[in-house]
């Protein structure tokens, strides 16, 4: 008995021993699971946010201890080379969904983009662009440490790591649609392989947690180096073909020889909520575009054709007649009812294609009350009032002239000369009107006053969009008595946003080809030169609007609906949707990108709550729209 007792209680010791360290692990695999869950989460929160640099407030939370960091969201303001000449600037890796590098070291700061693009193995033990240290401090987050108080590694996707370069150029189009882009494709998808137990599909990055030094790890003498921390495939200088194939990477049961632990983030849930936030954007962004364009020209411009066709460069907007009856309903203006939607993609130009048309009219004006006048150059105005001068100075139409001068990469300049004969006291009032013929096939900002020889009296500048695509100003102002020349150079106007941007608040919206993946419907209570009987969408008189209908069930009545088509919706059969360079991918085939009421060409758009639709069957986002 007393033997059995003892057996027993050795049993019972050597299972409670057991238990104690089992539950010892499973405390520290919970340790490390909430550090990679926390680097998943900044990371993922990294990449949707909005990096302009700006300088920091006096009311914003300190930044982390250390050194400053360039691309840190608590970045004070400095510049440093490449990023910009202001506080204000946007950076050049303002791409939406983009991750930091790596950090080269456990400071927590990432490479910089441009070191980044060309860093590689230097040497023995030297890691490479893709895999360092998780960089905590461009996250703006405390360092992360797994269960054996080791920092965590990181590598990134070149298909999303800043400063991306394509062959020394501007960094690589990302948006939500570079999963389905295959090579030659130049901008063709690079997912990290991740294999073994925990195997993740269209993976961008990992996090790795490198736990206990095992046997032959040296972690003081060769503190930088991968295979001081990491195994298996995840150590690339032993285990990948050549050393240099540093995309593979894996997670095995641990054992002596192996005890990483890896997270993956995929396409999948970086977009999810990318795609959330570019939505934002736009409407913080492009739709006040739309909003100063109808104040200036009083309508809304046309849309292109929707075509996502990575390798179509013409985004300009489509005369109704003109487009495919199922994109561009609407009929003549004599016909058009009051029902008619027209839809279609983000109608941008470039700067080379908004000119002034060289047929510009110039006449005199005369207040009624003044008796008869020439009608071939003048004409009369009940705006003008009636106290001005009489026509008998005249304005000389036959030698007045306006002649387009073209500028590189700037709006074209409008030169006017006018020519008149001023007597006694007499002022006349003169009025030009000029055209830009693709003014309303695509955004384009005013007009502004122009720039003249000598000061005139009572300017005015109007502008108005027209049913034939263009838009045209009318200036009017008064001479002055004192000369009988005067000069009158009006400038723009320019794209905005503009396919070939450098720079401004937009210009990731058109780098990035998120412009590909928006749909625009235009209300026909909004178009340039409203046909009788269709009213202008207001407030008040919505039967013209289009319905924005939003998740929380608001309906709001709108001139104009950006809808952003979300990832690759993942149904099976005949409704299956096909992207980019898959086989049988139609670009022009709005099924491909969007689904149930933003299919359609009527009044009606539509979001849906994430909880109410799965994704894989409505995932499209009301990214702005413009309110009557």
């Amino acid at each position: 008995m007393l033997l059995l007792a003892v057996v027993t209680m050795s049993a019972l010791y050597m299972m409670v021993s057991q238990l104690t360290r089992v539950a010892q692990r499973v405390d520290r695999d919970i340790v490390t699971a909430k550090a990679l869950g926390e680097a998943k989460q900044a990371l993922i929160g990294y990449a949707a946010r909005d990096r302009r640099l700006r300088p920091r407030s006096p009311d914003r939370a300190a930044p982390p201890p250390g050194p400053p960091d360039p691309t840190s969201f608590y970045y004070s303001g400095a510049l440093v080379s490449g990023y910009g000449a202001s506080g204000i600037d946007i950076q050049p890796n303002d791409r939406p969904g983009s991750l930091p590098c790596p950090a080269p070291d456990e400071s927590g700061i990432a490479l910089p983009a441009d070191a980044c693009a060309s860093w590689s193995t230097a040497g023995a033990g030297v890691w490479k662009n893709r895999v360092g240290w998780l960089p905590w401090r461009t996250l703006g987050v405390p360092p992360l440490r797994d269960a054996d108080g080791n920092l965590l590694w990181y590598a990134v996707s070149d298909s999303v790591r800043n400063g991306n370069l394509n062959s020394g150029g501007p960094p690589l189009v990302l948006n939500s649609d570079i999963v389905h882009r295959t090579a030659p494709d130049p901008f063709a998808f690079k997912p990290l392989t991740v294999q073994g137990s925990v195997p993740a599909q269209n993976a961008v990055a990992v996090v790795i947690a490198p736990g206990q030094a095992l046997s032959g790890q040296d972690r003081d003498g060769a503190k930088y180096s991968v295979r001081s921390y990491l195994e298996g495939a995840n150590n690339y200088l032993d285990n990948d073909a050549g050393s240099t194939s540093d995309d593979v990477f894996e997670m095995q049961p641990r054992s002596t020889t192996f005890n990483d632990t890896l997270a993956s983030i995929t396409a999948a849930e970086l977009f999810a909520v990318v795609e959330n936030a570019v939505a934002l954007r736009i409407q913080r962004t492009v739709t006040p575009l739309l909003q100063q364009y109808y104040v200036d020209w009083g309508a809304l411009p046309y849309p292109a054709v929707f075509d996502a066709d990575k390798a179509r460069a013409d985004f300009t907007g489509v005369l109704p007649t003109a487009g495919p009856p199922a994109e561009l309903p609407l009929a003549p203006p004599v016909t058009v009812a009051s029902t008619a939607a027209i839809a279609g993609q983000m109608p941008l130009l470039r700067m080379d294609d908004v000119q002034w048309s060289p047929t510009v009219t110039i006449k005199q004006l005369v207040s009624p009350g003044f008796g008869a006048f020439d009608p071939t150059t003048q004409e009369q105005d009940p705006a003008v009032p009636a106290t001005d001068d009489p026509p008998s100075s005249v304005i000389d139409t036959a030698t007045s002239t306006c002649t387009p001068t073209v500028v590189t990469d700037a709006p074209d300049v409008l030169a006017c000369t006018i020519n008149y004969t001023a007597l006694g006291s007499g002022r006349p009032w003169v009025k030009i009107t000029a055209t830009v013929p693709v003014g309303a096939r695509g955004l384009v900002g005013a007009v502004a006053p122009p720039v003249t020889t000598f000061l005139l009296a009572s300017e005015s500048i109007a502008g108005r969009a027209s049913w034939d695509g263009s838009v045209s100003v009318d200036y009017k102002a008064r001479l002055s008595p004192a000369a009988g020349t005067v000069g009158i150079d009006f400038t723009g106007p320019a794209p905005a946003p503009r396919l070939d941007s450098p720079g401004g608040d937009t210009a990731w919206f058109v780098r990035n080809e998120w412009h590909r993946l928006v749909r625009y419907g235009l209300a026909p209570g909004a178009v340039p030169e409203r046909p009788a009987g269709v009213s202008e969408c207001t407030a008040s008189t919505t039967a013209t609007c289009l319905d924005a209908r939003r998740a929380n069930g608001v309906v709001e009545f709108s001139r104009a609906v950006l809808v952003l088509a979300g990832s690759k919706s993942f149904r099976a059969g005949p409704a299956a949707q096909l992207r980019q360079d898959e086989g049988g991918a139609a670009t022009t085939d709005l099924a491909n990108y969007f689904e149930a009421g933003n299919l359609s060409a009527d009044l009606q758009y539509e979001e849906r709550r994430r909880a109410d639709q799965p994704a894989a069957a409505f995932n499209d986002r009301l990214a702005g729209y413009r309110a009557p």
